[in-house]
């Protein structure tokens, strides 16, 4: 079944995983280095661990991978899992998220983070190997924002994402500022 899934996930250009089950103690940074340690490094972009406005998340996540191909490969690796460092913990359950593909989620988690009444912990935004600024990345993305674009693109696996040319003007943007 696992195999069956990469593959549908791959026809039908799934990039964003939610994924359950997720020890009350990760944080984004811990999440994205089990996901990074089962799919290798360089194939997410986007990390949203909500929490309950204590010091605990909420037990689920949503990871935004730059193509289908691995995020089929996470699900078929780790759907009915353990976490590597929480053998403990519940299985790990995996299914497909209602938003998918980085620009919608940057969305939404920007629409999240301004109408909150408590101060919300922000997604991870990795792009060309690199953490980049949540609002930096929101800014230069989203459509009418300053810098932003409506325009997309669409990878060989068929997901939209942020046109190539702004990924590349906002990797450079980081190399100058890291």
């Amino acid at each position: 079944p696992s195999r069956c899934h990469a593959e549908l996930s791959a026809q039908m250009a799934v990039t964003t995983l939610m994924f359950k089950n997720v020890p009350c103690r990760f944080d984004n940074a811990t999440l994205l280095r089990e996901v990074e340690g089962v799919v290798g490094q360089g194939l997410v972009e986007f990390v949203l661990l909500p929490w309950d406005g204590s010091s605990r998340n909420m037990g689920y996540s949503f990871v935004n991978f730059v193509n289908a191909a691995a995020a089929g490969r996470a699900r078929a690796s780790m759907d009915g899992s353990y976490w590597s460092t929480d053998e403990l913990a519940k299985p790990v359950k995996i299914m497909d998220a209602e938003l998918q593909g980085l620009v919608p989620n940057l969305a939404f988690s920007e629409h999240m983070i301004r109408t909150a009444h408590k101060a919300p912990v922000h997604p991870l935004v990795i792009l060309g190997g690199r953490e980049v600024d949540f609002w930096e990345a929101a800014q230069l993305l989203l459509p009418g924002r300053a810098g932003g674009s409506a325009s997309s693109s669409r990878t060989e696996a068929g997901e939209a994402g942020p046109a190539p040319e702004h990924r590349d003007q906002l990797q450079r943007r980081t190399e100058r500022s890291g």
